[in-house]
């Protein structure tokens, strides 16, 4: 969880603790080099988002992070 932790920090690039859409579309295509298209990520931060808050948080992040991203 600890790298998780640290990653998200990475990617948070305005630093206001949360990741939006387009801050997760970059994590997703250009950092872990997935091909995702907008409409497949809009889905992927829809599900990610928990709360439904409209943005993803360090712990929704990190619980996604955990479950499929360190088990591929």
């Amino acid at each position: 969880m600890l790298r998780a932790s640290k990653f998200f920090r990475e990617q948070d690039r305005n630093g206001n603790g949360s990741l939006q859409y387009k801050e997760l579309h970059h994590v997703v295509n250009d950092t872990l080099g997935v091909e995702m298209s907008l409409k497949e990520c809009r889905k992927l931060f829809l599900e990610i988002d928990d709360n439904g808050n409209g943005t993803i948080s360090e712990r929704e992040f990190c619980e996604w992070y955990v479950d499929y991203v360190e088990e591929s």
